[in-house]
């Protein structure tokens, strides 16, 4: 009988996308794959021909607002301790019964790990970001892993330190060391970055598989509606999209360019809340992004991993306006291999960014680099690759002794 793979990715476009491609390919395969997903992500993963096991998130739709720093952490981690153990009572009544014979998760939510420590089931680590050994991870971001850390975060955030001790106790999970959620190594993890994108990619060891951007099959078969697309086109992904000053921004510096461009609003802004764009301008709510991308010559982003992945995907130079600490890491990666630049928001003018498209536009090295990323992305495999690291993970496991 095949085994039963259960997939617990964060609520979000970057972690569900990439996890439920790999998941369609194991259920293609002929495993048994069942997915865990809000009513926002249910449909997708029902078209995927996954088992969709739904639950209700708690994580704000909205990214937080500006805040110090302190405090933006201590609301961080509460959310995050809050979600988990949302996630985990829901799940445990949804497969009441029916254990499954693996979880495979990502972070900083760590229910898939409880879950998996609770069924003392295999745990496979998805990784949609930069993994966090300490030398790959900025002074200010080391604190990402233990955010997910709930025996650690009970002391950090008080108000829910006995919910905490209680639902670690109740699960028999309270000899739970904070070094088993902070170093948080699976004996199988899998990277959606090829490795040469990743910091020391080199020096992971065999636990790591860098399998590269993984696409489903709908996100493959999108198409572009009409013969011409963007050459620019200009996002700020699904979450942190509410900038109107950006887009304005943006819309301007693109005026003084003879080129095609689109900017996508994503949902939280309206077109309509915008001025009039000029006329070599579009601005739309949503596009089919990986069409958009493959007639695309410059991406103009917020950084997201998932977004500069399937950029880079298509050979597409990338500029970043970090939007938060973690986009300032992923722009900066991309500076410093050549594919593009990072211009941080504080910084940013409707004259700088469009220098800086025309500077990204004519730099050739640029251009080539970003063809040979592209190169290494088909090479790593994708969803292929995952699944082939998850099944051979699996097949050891169950061998006797």
């Amino acid at each position: 009988m095949p085994p039963h793979i259960a997939f617990v990715p964060v609520t979000g476009a970057g972690h569900v996308n990439p996890a439920l491609a790999v998941a369609e390919e194991l259920r293609i395969r002929g495993n048994r794959v069942s997915f865990a997903a809000t009513a926002k992500f249910a449909s997708q993963a029902a078209r995927a021909g996954v088992e969709v096991v739904p639950y209700r998130s708690t994580l704000p739709a909205d990214a937080p607002t500006e805040v110090p720093p302190e405090e933006r952490l201590r609301r961080t981690m509460s959310l995050i301790v809050e979600e988990s153990m949302a996630v985990v009572r829901q799940l445990e009544v949804a497969y009441r019964g029916d254990r499954p014979d693996a979880v495979a998760y990502d972070g900083p939510v760590m229910a898939g790990r409880l879950l998996a420590l609770r069924w003392g089931v295999p745990g496979v680590r998805l990784l949609p970001m930069f993994a966090t050994p300490e030398q790959y991870v900025p002074d200010d971001l080391r604190v990402t892993d233990a955010l997910a850390a709930l025996a650690a975060l009970a002391a950090l955030v008080p108000e829910s330190a006995d919910e905490v001790r209680d639902f670690l106790s109740e699960r028999d999970l309270s000899g739970v060391r904070a070094a088993d959620f902070m170093n948080n190594r699976e004996e199988c993890c899998v990277s959606f970055l090829p490795r040469a994108f990743h910091p020391g990619g080199n020096e992971f060891d065999r636990r790591f598989t860098f399998a590269g951007p993984c696409l489903g099959a709908d996100r493959l078969a999108e198409t572009w509606p009409g013969d011409e697309g963007p050459q620019v086109l200009v996002s700020l992904g699904t979450v942190h999209n509410a900038n109107t000053g950006f887009f304005g921004t943006a819309m301007t510096a693109l005026a003084d360019l003879a080129l095609r461009a689109v900017i996508v609003t994503g949902g939280r802004v309206a077109p309509a809340d915008l001025p009039a764009p000029p006329p070599n301008v579009s601005v739309r709510s949503r596009v089919p992004h990986l069409a958009a991308l493959a007639r695309a010559s410059v991406y103009v982003c917020h950084g997201g991993m998932g977004s500069v992945m399937e950029a880079l995907y298509h050979g597409v130079p990338v500029i970043v306006v970090p939007q938060s600490p973690e986009h300032r890491v992923t722009g900066e990666r991309v500076r410093e291999l050549g594919l593009g630049r990072c211009v941080p928001p504080e910084t940013l003018t409707t004259a700088k960014l469009t220098n800086t498209l025309r500077a990204t536009l004519s730099d050739k090295t640029i251009a080539a680099r970003c063809t040979r990323m592209r190169a290494d992305i088909r090479k790593a495999g994708g969803k292929s690759t995952a699944a082939n690291a998850i099944e051979r993970f699996l097949a050891e496991e169950s061998r006797p002794g």
